[in-house]
């Protein structure tokens, strides 16, 4: 092996190491996005629950008064 192919197969290792490095770093980032779209997808989900709950809360408080405002009328 001569000196040139020496030095360029050190380049090349390099190159390889760097490259690897960078798809590491771009397969983290990419687990962080998810991560994150995780946390928003549940965040709107516990969001959607919460307000449906209040929702059917305030439908049977309504539901309970028109059922009493019958019963006074005698319907």
């Amino acid at each position: 092996m001569d000196n040139q192919n020496g030095f360029s197969d050190s380049v090349t290792n390099i190159n390889m190491k760097e490259k690897l490095s960078m798809d590491r770093k771009k397969y983290m980032m990419s687990r962080i996005v998810f991560l994150e779209n995780e946390e928003d997808i549940n965040m709107k989900a516990d969001t959607f629950i919460t307000n449906f709950r209040k929702q059917l809360k305030i439908e049977r408080q309504e539901s309970l008064q028109h059922f009493h405002e019958m019963t006074r009328r005698g319907a």
